[in-house]
């Protein structure tokens, strides 16, 4: 039977502390082609990035490059609550989708029949249940949401108060308009900038 390489040991850990290849990359200031390489055995990495790693995965650098002739510090059910936490870390994270998603929902519905932004508030409320499971998962463990996950959930999240803050241009600026049709191109516009900021600083890999 095949001994574990170090590219093998890398993707194992990688994989315990719940982390795409991606984020192994950003946290090691790396390329993900470059992590790529390391599991498929392509390339090793450089010693300055071994010795991240093993501070990174809580190994020492001889269990990283020599496997069975070293035992990592944490050995026994360390591993298994590393696992426990990422697992809860991704349920918090869809919790927080569910928020987000319930909470527009209520708002949108308790808007459509009062027609007032006050009632919006009790939606904007389910939603910041949402914020503090998305931030709660994050401090549980490494473990990061899909990307996909968080795109849609600042898609959902920053709807409510983009529409109040349309709702408020559309009433102060003194221009003839109908009502909902200069609401939805606020809206368009803020979506906009939003989302042009959120690409230009990178705030998508920080989320």
């Amino acid at each position: 039977m095949n001994q574990p390489t170090l590219a093998d040991r890398i993707q194992q850990l990688r994989r315990e502390h719940g982390l795409s290849q991606e984020q192994l990359a950003e946290k090691l200031n790396v390329s993900r082609q470059a992590v790529s390489k390391w599991e498929s055995a392509q390339a090793q990495p450089e010693l300055d990035k071994i010795i991240a790693l093993s501070e990174l995965f809580c190994v020492t650098t001889d269990y990283l490059l020599k496997g069975s002739r070293g035992t990592p510090p944490e050995a026994g059910p360390a591993p298994a609550r590393r696992l426990d936490a990422a697992f809860a870390s991704r349920v918090l994270y869809l919790a927080a989708l569910f928020f987000l998603g319930v909470g527009l929902v209520c708002a949108l519905a308790a808007w459509h029949e009062k027609q007032t932004a006050d009632y919006i508030a009790g939606g904007m409320v389910v939603q910041g249940i949402g914020v503090v499971c998305y931030g709660v998962g994050r401090m549980l463990s490494p473990a990061r949401p899909a990307r996909w996950m968080v795109k849609a959930g600042c898609a959902v999240g920053l709807f409510l108060p983009l529409f109040v803050l349309a709702g408020w241009l559309t009433d102060v600026l003194p221009i003839p308009h109908l009502y909902l049709v200069t609401n939805g191109i606020f809206l368009a516009a803020e979506y906009a900038v939003a989302l042009l900021l959120l690409t230009r600083l990178r705030l998508w890999d920080k989320l």
